[in-house]
């Protein structure tokens, strides 16, 4: 996948924004596993080259993808009763919240520093939107039969801010580099 999907990459967390949205998603049992890999674990933190940068960004965001895909479907099943949908949403959240760091920790060419500064910003208010459905689903009245669209107000903000600074980032790199588009 080429960085240039990027802003197609956006939509996801848009769709996970839309769990105010949303409605009769049907879950998926498939296991998505992070596919995120950076230098971080090594002593010395070098940048990477343009071409592993652009890389190492398209794959954090496809699995950024994937599990926002994932949350709105566990956040929009009715099926389940709220403590049923905290719980699964608890796990899958936090793979989401890995998978945001690494993307947050990836070492930039000098050429996309100010684009991976945004993306930073977006990683941040995308974990933060996350944190606050979690945090929605575990104050959440237990006796409700299942998720309220509109119990995700600020959430809602969170990611949508997260989403346009994805699509803020993209613009930035399509500037610099012209193998972008």
């Amino acid at each position: 996948m080429k960085v240039k999907k990027l802003v197609a990459l956006a939509l996801p967390i848009a769709l996970l924004s839309g769990v105010v949205g949303c409605s009769d998603n049907k879950t998926t049992d498939k296991k998505v596993e992070s596919k995120v890999e950076t230098k971080s674990d090594k002593k010395e933190v070098t940048e990477l080259s343009a071409e592993e940068y652009k890389q190492e960004l398209a794959l954090g965001m496809k699995d950024i993808s994937e599990r926002s895909l994932k949350l709105n479907s566990i956040i929009n099943d009715r099926s389940k009763p709220i403590s049923e949908v905290a719980k699964e949403y608890r796990k899958e959240a936090e793979m989401f919240i890995v998978t945001a760091n690494k993307v947050a920790e990836l070492r930039p060419p000098s050429k996309f520093k100010e684009s991976h500064k945004v993306m930073m910003e977006a990683m941040d208010l995308a974990r933060q939107g996350t944190n606050e459905c979690q945090g929605t689903l575990d104050n959440a009245d237990p006796s409700l039969p299942s998720v309220d669209k509109g119990m995700f107000k600020t959430a809602n903000n969170m990611l949508s801010q997260a989403s346009s600074k994805i699509n803020e980032a993209h613009e930035i790199m399509k500037k610099v580099d012209s193998s972008i588009q």
